[in-house]
């Protein structure tokens, strides 16, 4: 083995052979591995991460895509009896953030959205929040929900005010299916708003109360900014919007 350094004028190499048996010689059984002094536990599990398609990669399984990003339970056990396990296995790297609901690479499920959709995507939303008060970070938990991004939550509210089912008004008219699916969407979209905000206040009240300790609660935010755009004050007019359509 030969190592080159390449100047202007010349090539010239190295053999370092022998460095190389020697170093292996050293190896032993209380000595397994050739590290520096500084290397730990928390770099030797990261190492097995490398190039582990999960882990390393953080690709996920092709079925999640099959399925619009909605799993559940009774779907998994399914495909388990059906002897589907070689698909059901296959991972592939996770797609970019969507920009808006219709993006041209990645879309998420909103037209014709239906209250069974609504309720499967509702309970991911509410496993992500569980996840977020067992002390891990939002950049884990809360955004790896779409539907939780300020895109996707701006894009959310600017459909359902402009087809009459905002804050600002309310829709009367429409088809039984028409209705279900904007009830669908409302749901969805104040869901997601009110994980993204309940996990700012959760937060701000650890941060301001200092009693969490690094492995009880990760404070980084990992330059999420829990969607600025919409002002906290107005959570009390979604509020009053969930008990009016509760009333009818």
């Amino acid at each position: 083995m030969t190592t080159t350094a390449t100047n202007e004028n010349a090539t010239t190499s190295t053999d370092i052979t022998a460095l190389i048996h020697s170093a292996s010689d050293g190896l032993s059984n209380k000595n397994p591995f050739i590290s520096a002094s500084s290397f730990s536990l928390f770099d030797s599990m990261s190492a097995l991460d490398l190039m582990d398609p999960k882990m390393d990669g953080c690709e996920i399984p092709i079925s999640y895509y099959k399925n619009q990003g909605l799993k559940s339970a009774l779907d998994h056990q399914s495909s388990s009896r059906s002897g589907d396990d070689v698909e059901r296995e296959r991972t592939v790297p996770p797609r970019p953030v969507p920009q808006s609901l219709h993006d041209d690479i990645s879309p998420l499920p909103w037209e014709g959205l239906t209250m069974r959709q609504a309720r499967f995507i509702i309970m991911e939303i509410i496993s992500r929040f569980q996840a977020y008060m067992d002390g891990h970070s939002v950049a884990e938990t809360i955004y790896t929900c779409l539907y939780a991004q300020n895109t996707i939550l701006l894009d959310m509210q600017k459909l359902l005010e402009s087809r009459g089912s905002g804050m600002e008004s309310s829709n009367e008219g429409g088809t039984e299916t028409e209705t279900e699916s904007m009830s669908a969407q409302l749901a969805v979209w104040i869901a997601s708003l009110f994980m993204v905000k309940t996990s700012k206040l959760v937060r701000n009240i650890v941060q301001l109360a200092d009693i969490y300790e690094e492995e009880d609660f990760t404070m980084s935010a990992s330059k999420f900014d829990f969607h600025p755009l919409f002002e906290d004050q107005d959570l009390g007019k979604v509020e009053t919007l969930i008990f009016e359509k509760l009333a009818k």
